[in-house]
């Protein structure tokens, strides 16, 4: 697709972001809440819309690339801004933001570990996990946030630091060489590293967010948000106190 070589010719444009952008949503997801999440929509929208205008031929000259970044700028935008103002949304819109990249991680290892080249168990990974992270937000709430804030923010940097290093082609990439059942490219043991620092950084994050406890206004303001379960804390507490 052109947007898979768009991403290919361009990796600092997205790897920056990611880098720069990850710890901040890993470490501080709850203190900064509004303006992670909108932030997580808005890329997620960016790169939705760009696929989009790829997939609808408007990439393949230079004034279609720039057009299109234009358009999916101005979506993004929007999507943050709107996401920003209703915190069940914002809550909503991060556990199905969180479960999709937790899903298409989770297939990542099942491709690296046992050669599964299916672009549909891909996608069933990522639509499954998205789905029950959306449902799950609604009853824990603050696990949520603090484990999907983490996760995302975790998963932002690994990603970042493999555009530039390189072991571990992009999203657009793997769904390019699935649909069109090509073998998997530029793919090697640099991948179990990503992931150590992926599973690694989470953890890291998850614990120092719930030890810090410093939610945003926001978000101490939502009563469905402060009524709502916290197992996570309650493992942590279990653990500090043995």
């Amino acid at each position: 697709m052109d947007f898979s070589k768009f991403m290919n010719d361009y990796p600092w444009l997205f790897g920056i972001i990611m880098i720069l952008g990850g710890p901040i949503v890993a470490f501080y997801g709850k203190r900064f809440f509004p303006w992670v999440v909108s932030g997580i929509v808005a890329v997620t929208f960016l790169l939705g819309a760009l696929v989009v205008c790829s997939l609808l031929g408007y990439m393949e000259t230079t004034t279609g690339v720039g057009v299109s970044i234009a358009v999916s700028v101005i979506v993004c935008l929007l999507a943050g801004w709107f996401v920003m103002k209703t915190v069940w949304i914002a809550v909503g819109v991060l556990g199905l933001v969180g479960g999709f990249f937790l899903g298409s991680m989770i297939y990542t290892i099942f491709l690296a570990a046992l050669g599964w080249n299916a672009l549909w168990a891909m996608v069933t990974f990522s639509l499954v996990c998205a789905v029950g992270g959306g449902f799950l937000s609604f009853k824990y709430s603050k696990t949520v946030v603090l484990v999907m804030t983490s996760v995302i923010g975790s998963y932002a940097f690994m990603r970042g630091l493999s555009y530039f290093v390189g072991g571990f082609p992009s999203e657009a990439a793997l769904f390019h060489s699935l649909e069109a059942k090509q073998p998997i490219e530029n793919m090697n043991n640099f991948f179990w590293i990503y992931l150590a620092l992926f599973v690694c950084g989470s953890i890291a994050a998850m614990i120092y967010q719930s030890r810090s406890n410093d939610d945003h206004e926001m978000l101490k303001n939502d009563k469905n948000y402060v009524d709502s379960d916290d197992h996570f804390a309650a493992v942590v507490k279990k653990i500090n106190n043995k």
